[in-house]
Formats: C-alpha cells, structure tokens, sequence
C-alpha cells in the first residue's frame, strides 16, 4: 500500500467497520509520515507530537481522499471507538536503569522482574504510560562477568566490543486520544492503558515477553510469513 492506501484503510475500518465497542491500536512510526510523494508526505500527521494533543478529541481526515472530514468525538458513527492508542516503541522511547538503594555503587542496578507499567504526571493533558515487559527467563544474571549490568544506553565502542546483544527489556509508549467521554477520568484512561500492557506477554510465552502486544505481534508475524511464502522482500 502506498500512503494514500494506509490512510484511506484507517480511516475505513475506525469509521465504518466497529460493530462491537473497540481500541484501535496503532505505531507512531511509519504511521504518522509519508511514504514517497502520492499523498504530500502525509499518512496521519494527526499522530505527530505537535498535532495530537491540539487534536485529541478529534479524529482528523481532512487530507485523506474520499473521505475528507474531521470526526468529533459525539459522532454517533464512533460511539463503538472506545479510543485511539498511539505506541512508541524502539529507540522513540526511553530505557531505563531500576533506582540503586541511595544510589549505592556497592548495590547493582537490577532489571524489573515483572511486567511493569508507569505514567507520566507531568504531563496532564494526554496520558503518557510507559510499560516494561517482564524479564526473559533466558536472561543471564546481570553480575556475571565478564559484563556486568551493560545496559542498552551503555557506550557501544567500549573495550567490550560493538556487537553485543541486548536482552533487556523495551519500554513502550502508551497514548491513549480521542477517548470516549465515559472513559476520560484518571482511573479509566489507565485502564485503557493496561489492555495493550498486559497484552505484550502471552500466557504461552514461556521465553520472555513481546514489544508488540500481543494482537499486533501475530499480525506482523502472519505478514511476514505470507510474504516469504510468496517471495516478496520486505
């Protein structure tokens, strides 16, 4: 699909497709910028930074052909559109190092052994949650030498060498917009929030959890394996 596709697609399936009350999950990246020149440089520029909390209670079409509009939120066509989730995921995101005791050199920093989920206060207007999957089973213990708590903001050109694997968990970005009124207390959007959370582990995913949660990372993976049956490079 070229971008004028995607677009169209989005719009479609949020706008005319939902009989059943239903979060639409969606990336950042790849989404919210063109691909090539068909459509101006534009897929949803409504998911840039500068444009979704201006916009956040709407839903904006407006560059999308066939169906050039702005969706507000008492649309009765959306009333099974419960809210749109933004992720970020990858190097979009911030990792992190678990608080030292006093920040005790003597203490080792240590990753969160469960799934874990954190939001952001200062910024009130749009809710920012950040979830971190849970350790990996297959994790080596962290002070075992010879590297001992290398983490992935850790330098890459160290005496180590450059090509290390990182088996640390990935932060994700969880922003939930264009909410349906009945979900737009604290308590609700976080609630929004923790479905594509507890999503990333699978109770059949005994090696660790996923980036994606768990309805997004089994679309990706059909994808691909129909491409690779059929030949096609991604």
């Amino acid at each position: 699909m070229n971008g004028t596709e995607l677009v169209q697609f989005i719009a479609r399936v949020v706008t005319k497709h939902l009989d059943r009350p239903t979060i639409v999950l969606i990336e950042a990246e790849g989404w919210r910028n063109g691909r090539g020149e068909d459509n101006d440089g534009k897929i949803w520029p409504q998911l840039q930074n500068e444009n979704l909390l201006a916009k956040r209670n709407v839903l904006d079409f407006c560059h999308v052909p066939g169906n050039s509009c702005e969706y507000k939120r008492d649309n009765k066509q959306l009333q099974n559109l419960l809210a749109v989730i933004r992720i970020r995921t990858g190097k979009e995101t911030p990792q992190y190092i678990t608080n030292r005791e006093a920040w005790n050199e003597d203490c080792p920093a240590r990753d969160f052994q469960h799934l874990s989920g954190f939001y952001d206060k200062s910024a009130p207007e749009l809710l920012h949650y950040f979830s971190v999957g849970r350790l990996p089973k297959t994790q080596k213990t962290q002070d075992e030498m010879p590297i001992p708590e290398l983490y992935k903001l850790g330098f890459q050109e160290d005496k180590y060498g450059a090509n290390i694997p990182f088996k640390h968990q990935q932060m994700v970005e969880i922003v939930p917009f264009f909410v349906h009124p009945d979900f737009q207390t604290e308590e609700a959007l976080k609630a929004l929030c923790r479905v594509p959370h507890y999503l990333r582990c699978s109770p059949a995913w005994s090696m660790g959890n996923i980036i994606l949660p768990y309805p997004m990372h089994l679309g990706q993976e059909i994808i691909e394996d129909h491409l690779c049956i059929l030949g096609v490079n991604l």
